[in-house]
């Protein structure tokens, strides 16, 4: 017995060195700190790369969101150091930032030292803040620079991200302070949700939001950022900011940051950005990207996973719509690349397996092409993005669907085709349809004057802004109205197609309300048998062999993640992934007999081996 008793202490003794060699290896790893938006997340995976290059103990890579936050997390010792700017670092200790950041860096190495902290060399770039508005509405409003707002501002909505809004000298009340600013309408949201705003602007929801100069959204949007004339927005060149017993316990870490030093610019820095935020790439790979880019790491491997692919109309791959499709998708496949392609027909390039997902209207559910519309069974849909809008476009001489001649729509099979067909018949119309050879907006529009059409069938978000534009040139098209639609039984024959109407002004030369319908506008995926073991399983023979189903757990991260989503169209077959998940019960013990029998010979084996260590030993004879 007391043999036994010695094993166990020796065997105590044991786990507990290796439970405390655990604690100080972890203690010695070295974790880096992230702010909760791309650029940080990009920066903070370089740094964290090259140390592990040089043989460094890296642990992780924290996301902490908030400077303040993150901050706190440094002086704690949750992370060695993270990628900070010089501007944020003077107002976090209540000093004001300037123009000047040779002045700054000094400046911030007298107050940081006396705290254990030091900043590092600069990668290269500032990021500063700035104002951004559509070019449209700036020239409209004659806006050339930021004190151009002060005559218009009670008249225009804000959008700005919450860090912005709490920063008491460099941020939004300053600025109006300093500005004499005084905004109609002021909108906040959180950090993690600052790239909404891009969408919000292409909206209308906002006239001017606040923005970051690297931003890839600035460039590909073709937005105007306003010249700040006041020099008020503090110069905010990135760099890092790290613990001094971290250096002194690496020294290589001193020499990690060196090589960065002067390697990233400001154009630079924007195409990483727009990799991360509109092509969805992961922080992770293009940091690996940049690296191989600057030289410091040739043979780093990236990610060639075949992107996600979202299939949506040609009219959808632009706006807010396909940016909220993006990121809801995102949000199922993190780390993952996340593409929209435009297609003819989304349903069917997701039944062939071309797409994991696609963005379709509530027409695309049906076959319309005999007398009773029937509903296809091979897609489900995931989540409602927003509603399509039915936008008749025809020249001038067209008052009503009755007197047109031609439909110009995209090619058949299409979204848009399917929308004339169901409105020929729901109207009896005489007017032909011309499909043309792309289902883009221009391709659409260009038909009318060419004579293949009078009106051009287009399903679009209300207030769409190409459509906006398209009408702010000068042409000669206008809306035109879909009438008579309630009066016979259409409403019951296509009751995925519901009556809207589009309000006055919405769009230029618009002085009344046009009756229209309306089709709401989903993500979907493909309908894979049901498995016998629960949840979405193998192919039994409703899915061909390309079709890969969307996990329970990918369905429901897309559908939380499209904000203010509202119920899915009940004409549509729904994932049942969306509703099987919503009562959760206790999990009992299993009562299947594989399963009890497992159980049972793992509480035998077990109980064994606990009576043969402490079985009394026989004396020797």
């Amino acid at each position: 017995m007391k043999t036994n008793l010695k094993m166990l202490a020796l065997f105590g003794a044991m786990v507990g060195a290796l439970a405390l060699q655990g604690c100080k290896s972890d203690e010695d790893r070295i974790n880096i700190g992230a702010k909760s938006f791309g650029e940080n997340r990009v920066l903070a995976h370089m740094v964290a790369d090259l140390a592990k290059e040089r043989g460094l103990p890296v642990g992780k890579v924290v996301e902490i969101s908030g400077s303040q936050a993150i901050m706190d997390g440094l002086r704690r010792g949750d992370i060695a150091l993270y990628p900070e700017y010089n501007g944020t670092g003077m107002v976090l200790v209540g000093q004001n930032p300037s123009s000047n950041g040779a002045e700054m860096s000094a400046r911030l190495t007298e107050i940081y030292e006396p705290l254990g902290l030091s900043w590092g060399p600069k990668f290269g770039f500032a990021n500063n803040y700035g104002l951004a508005m559509d070019p449209d509405r700036a020239a409209e409003l004659g806006i050339t620079k930021m004190s151009d707002l002060v005559a218009v501002a009670g008249t225009l909505k804000i959008g700005a991200e919450e860090d912005f809004r709490v920063r008491p000298i460099d941020g939004l009340s300053a600025m109006n302070r300093r500005y004499g600013l005084a905004f109609g309408t002021t909108t906040i949201v959180s950090i993690a949700d600052r790239l909404s705003l891009y969408d919000a602007l292409q909206q209308n929801k906002f006239d001017v939001i606040e923005v970051f100069t690297t931003d890839g959204q600035i460039t590909d949007l073709g937005l105007t950022v306003l010249p700040d004339d006041l020099g008020f927005f503090p110069v905010y060149e990135a760099t890092t900011l790290a613990r001094k017993d971290a250096i002194s316990a690496h020294p290589e870490l001193a020499e990690v940051l060196q090589s960065l030093e002067g390697k990233i610019s400001a154009e630079m820095m924007r195409e990483l950005n727009r990799m991360v935020e509109i092509d969805g790439r992961s922080p992770k790979d293009v940091a690996k990207i940049a690296l191989n880019q600057i030289g410091l790491l040739p043979d780093a491997a990236v990610s060639t996973d075949e992107p996600v692919r979202i299939a949506a109309s040609a009219l959808m791959t632009e706006g807010p719509v396909s940016a909220a499709s993006l990121r809801a998708v995102r949000a199922a496949f993190p780390g993952r690349r996340v593409e929209l392609t435009a297609s003819t027909a989304p349903l069917a390039a997701l039944a062939a397996g071309e797409a994991r997902v696609a963005l379709v209207g509530a027409e695309s559910f049906f076959d319309v092409g005999g007398e009773e519309v029937v509903r296809v069974e091979n897609s489900e849909a995931v989540v409602a993005v927003d509603q399509g809008l039915i936008h008749l476009v025809g020249r001038t001489g067209v008052t009503d669907l009755a007197s047109a001649t031609g439909l110009v729509t995209g090619p058949e099979g299409s979204s848009t085709h399917r929308i004339a067909v169901l409105l020929q018949k729901g109207l009896g119309l005489k007017a032909s349809i011309k499909p043309a050879g792309s289902e883009d907006l221009g391709s659409l529009l260009a038909a009318i004057p060419e004579g293949s059409g009078d009106v051009a069938v287009v399903t679009l978000p209300l207030a769409d802004a190409t459509l906006t534009k398209q009408l702010q040139a000068g042409t000669s098209l206008k809306l035109v109205p879909v009438a008579g639609w309630t009066s016979g039984a259409n409403l019951i024959r296509y009751p995925f197609l519901r009556p809207a109407r589009i309000p006055a002004g919405t769009y230029p030369g618009q002085v009344e309300l046009v009756e229209t319908l309306s089709s709401q506008l989903v993500l979907a995926g493909p309908v894979v048998a049901a498995s016998l073991v629960g949840g979405q399983g193998p192919n039994l023979g409703l899915a061909t062999p390309a079709q890969v189903a969307l996990s329970d757990e990918s369905v429901r991260a897309i559908s939380g993640a499209v904000a203010g989503a509202t119920l899915i169209d009940p004409t549509l077959r729904q994932s049942q992934a969306l509703t099987s998940g919503l009562v959760k019960q206790a999990k009992g013990i299993s009562t299947a007999v594989d399963v009890m029998l497992v159980n049972l010979c793992v509480i035998l084996f077990f109980t064994w081996l606990i009576i043969l260590y402490v079985r009394r030993e026989e004396p020797a004879t």
